[in-house]
């Protein structure tokens, strides 16, 4: 396949011309021929989610207000643009990393101290508590430090017994959400931690069994 590499020519152009493709730091290459590649069920469901973040860029480079957000981003990422930070943010979806009950007994007033981040902007960080018989309270909880820590309060009483489920969601721009659950018992005297953080730069590592069965 055909390749050249700091073109100063065609630096900073992007897109398919004929059979050939550019990319925005200069690279030009041979379109690939994928007319008899079977694809796997992974590889299928990873493209349909590409067309996903395609639609949700073509809508959020329409709209004004997320344009100019996002373009205000790319100011500091060199060689990209709005589009793609829009694809970026829907495909890497928030995180929750910890929960903290502070010796939560399940009245009004108790605490749930969480600490959620995206990459770009969480929307909402939601608390819900639920019995067998369904949720019986739930709300937005309410954002205290820099971004990353936010605080729910509850606004009833709550029987803490086996059957006492804790869900905590939180929602990026695009919509995706990002749960997780307790099941009490928990301990409401330490952090309970969900996820360690991969650090910066680690979503760029991929298994190969995400995207093909083996």
């Amino acid at each position: 396949m055909a390749r050249t590499k700091n073109n100063c020519i065609t630096y900073g152009t992007s897109g398919k011309l004929g059979n050939l493709l550019f990319t925005s730091d200069g690279n030009m290459r041979s379109k690939p021929n994928t007319s008899n590649r079977v694809w796997s069920p992974l590889q299928i469901v990873q493209q349909n989610r590409f067309a996903s973040a395609k639609e949700y860029a073509r809508m959020a480079i329409s709209d004004p207000e997320l344009n100019a957000f996002y373009a205000a981003k790319a100011r500091r990422k060199h060689g990209l643009g709005a589009w793609h930070l829009a694809i970026s943010d829907y495909c890497h979806p928030p995180k929750i990393s910890s929960a903290y009950f502070q010796n939560f007994k399940g009245k009004p007033g108790d605490e749930v101290r969480i600490m959620a981040f995206d990459d770009f902007q969480l929307t909402e960080v939601r608390v819900s508590f639920a019995h067998a018989t369904g949720i019986f309270e739930e709300g937005s909880a309410q954002l205290i430090n820099f971004g990353t820590d936010w605080l729910y309060r509850m606004k009833s009483s709550v029987v803490c017994s086996p059957g006492l489920t804790v869900t905590i969601q939180a929602r990026g721009l695009p919509g995706n959400v990002t749960a997780v659950t307790l099941e009490w018992p928990f301990d409401c005297r330490n952090e309970i931690l969900f996820s360690p953080d991969p650090g910066r730069g680690a979503g760029k590592r991929r298994e190969k069994s995400q995207l093909r069965e083996r």
